[in-house]
């Protein structure tokens, strides 16, 4: 928001296994979670909201003992969101190409490892 005013969307989803297997994402985790984010209005992008909303879903999600990594995918063309998903902690992992979408940057923020929960990791 901005001004409380609404200013993009953001939603998180766990991916199915199925589903994960199905995009040839063999080695993302089970346990892993898909974020969508839009900056709806041109006027607000590069001005850090887009940082700032994956930060904060960052802290929320490392708060859970049930996710450990993050994963959203951005056109190989959009270095803005590449830029922004990289300065809230993103890497990008792999290019692929999701049917429909072209080639895209798969690009991931690990919360913890597997074998322990988000408080054993951080310590």
């Amino acid at each position: 928001m901005s001004g409380g005013e609404p200013v993009g969307y953001i939603r998180w989803q766990f991916v199915s296994r199925a589903v994960l297997d199905s995009l040839g994402l063999s080695e993302i985790p089970d346990n892993s979670v898909d974020v969508d984010l839009l900056i709806g209005d041109p006027a607000f992008v590069r001005r850090g909201i887009g940082r700032c909303v994956l930060q904060l879903l960052t802290e929320a999600l490392r708060a859970r003992d049930d996710v450990s990594l993050l994963a959203l995918s951005t056109s190989v063309h959009n270095h803005t969101a590449r830029r922004a998903f990289e300065a809230a902690g993103f890497r990008v992992l792999r290019q692929y190409t999701p049917s429909g979408y072209g080639l895209c940057n798969l690009m991931v923020l690990e919360l913890f490892t597997h074998g322990g929960s988000a408080s054993e990791k951080r310590a």
